[in-house]
Order: structure tokens, then sequence, then C-alpha cells
């Protein structure tokens, strides 16, 4: 079996900008049986994301390919194998970054540092 698994990187951003960013999760926006060719430095587009709840608009960014990982999950008990292609994503504007850490936040109360 084969996935391509695209990863947005959600970071919790620090009050204090002299610090370094904080703590960083991924979290899958897409998934794919193809490989979409997406290598590191590429830029692309996510459009119409929706994250969070219905409260929440779905919102557009630019996001840039930080890594490209192959990832090899071999089957147990009768599963099937599993060769994936993991393809972790980050927003180039750090409006979009924090508006992310905090519908996350939101989400997943007491996973993220403050």
């Amino acid at each position: 079996m084969f996935e391509a698994i695209i990863l947005l990187e959600v970071s919790t951003i620090p009050k204090d900008e002299n610090l370094e960013e904080g703590e960083i999760r991924l979290q899958e926006i897409a998934k794919y049986n193809f490989d979409p060719g997406l290598q590191r430095g590429n830029h692309v587009m996510v459009t119409d994301l929706k994250l969070g709840t219905r409260q929440d608009e779905p919102f557009s960014f630019e996001a840039l390919v930080k890594n490209r990982t192959l990832e090899i999950a071999p089957g147990t008990q009768g599963q099937k194998d599993i060769f994936r292609i993991l393809i972790q994503i980050e927003a180039v504007e750090k409006e979009y970054i924090a508006r992310i850490a905090e519908i996350m936040k939101r989400m997943n109360p007491g996973k993220f540092k403050d």
C-alpha cells in the first residue's frame, strides 16, 4: 500500500519574541495515493483549509516544503505493508502560523505548552 501525507507544521509561538519558537506539532491536512512530487524548498498554495469548528472560517495561505521523509511500515497480522511519503510544510506568513497554532490549542486542550 502507498500513501503520501501532507503534514502542516503547527508551532506554539512564545509571547517573548526574542525566544525561539515553541513546541512543534504536525497536523495532517491531506492524503494521496500517489506521489505529488513535492520537494524540499517548493512553495505551495494551500487553499480553503478548514481546521477547528464550524465557527472557524476556511483560509488559504502560501507554504514552504520543509521536509520529505520516506517511511516503511511493515504490516502485521495479515495487514498490508505501507510505504509512505511524509511531506512537512510550514506557512510562510507568521500570521497564519499563529492562527493555526491557536486553533490547534483550542481543539487539543493540554497538548500544547503556553
